[in-house]
Formats: C-alpha cells, structure tokens, sequence
C-alpha cells in the first residue's frame, strides 16, 4: 500500500521555514543557478516529509531523523546561496560583509546589470559592490573580486549608481566637497571583467 500525503507539524513547520527562508532572499542571488538547486532539493525533500510522515510501523524512525536533517542542512545551504556569502560567491566574499547587501538595477552603455551594494562604517566608509547581468535564464556575477569605493564621510549625498559610474567605471577618485573624498579601492578595473563577459 502507498503512502498518503500527511498534513503534519514537521511538514508545516519546515514548510514555513522554507517560505521564509525564500521571502527574506536577495531577489537576485534567488535567481541564480546555485539557489535554483537548493530550492528544488528544498522543495522535493519538505514534499517528502508529507509522505513519510506516517505511524510509525509504516516508516522507521532513522529514516525521518536522516530525512530531518538533510532537509535542514539543505535548507541551510538555500540560506547561504540566497544572499552574498562565501558559499555564493565562491569564497570573494566573506559572510560577514556582504550578507545584508541589496540589489540596485543600473544601466551602463545601454547594458543592463544588478548591482549589490553593502557598506560598513568603522574608521571610514566602505562601499563593496558586486555586478550581476542575467545570462540565459540565471543571472551571473560578472566580477571577479568585489569592487570597493571608500569615503571619508559617512554620509553620502550621491546614490550607489552614481558613485559606482563615476568612480569605478571611470576608475578614478572624486573629491565632492572638502569634507567627502571617494577613492576607488577597488583591486581589478571594471573594463577588464566586462572584457571576460561581453
């Protein structure tokens, strides 16, 4: 005899977690290849647990516990894929600068790309930026290291893009007034990542 989708508080409880986990995503990095299989493995082992959630005689108990936690590790794992960790960009950047960074859509010589943006504030501002442009259907990070612009004041009076624009892409620094100074500390030009990824 089959077994029959069960209702249960395991299902809802990892179901609610998985919604949440996707709800609080950086929409952008959701739209990767990476985050793509971690929903689908979410996906198919939270369904699982409806099926397996039966009396006990019917399913042993070591193949929920194991079936736990791989759905929990997994759901870990879609966490990590979903904003700016080590896991998502390959190890560029740590987790604990960019994790709470947040997509800005920006347009350059016509071509649209997503740019994530993140700044912390200790003795100066740094801005870390990361460019994403869809390639097929996942979007794709473009750059090979974080792109970082420093600033003496801690208030900006420019938006993200515009500083991204005229100080990365121009590659040069900009003195906006005699309290506030950006200078492009970034390690790579942006003309030799667009050179990689026409």
């Amino acid at each position: 005899m089959k077994n029959k989708f069960r209702i249960s508080p395991p299902l809802i409880l990892f179901s609610l977690t998985f919604i949440g986990v996707l709800l609080m995503s950086n929409w952008v990095l959701l739209q990767t290849s990476l985050a793509a299989f971690w929903v689908l493995c979410c996906a198919i082992m939270t369904l699982n647990v409806g099926y397996l959630e039966q009396p006990i005689k019917k399913t042993k108990n070591w193949t929920k516990v194991a079936l736990y936690i791989a759905l929990g590790l997994s759901l870990f794992m879609l966490l990590m894929s979903t904003h700016e960790t080590s896991l998502s960009t390959g190890g560029e950047v740590p987790t604990s600068v960019m994790y709470d960074s947040r997509p800005i859509p920006i347009t350059i010589k016509n071509k649209h790309y997503v740019l994530t943006v993140s700044a912390r504030t200790t003795m100066i501002m740094t801005i870390r930026y990361n460019v994403y442009q869809r390639k097929g259907v996942f979007y794709t990070r473009i750059n090979t290291a974080p792109y970082i612009v420093a600033s003496t004041n801690s208030r900006l009076t420019k938006a993200h893009t515009w500083i991204f624009k005229n100080s990365v892409v121009k590659n040069q620094d900009i003195n906006l007034n005699h309290n506030t100074q950006l200078m492009n500390w970034s390690s790579h030009l942006w003309h030799s990542d667009i050179a990689t990824h026409p």
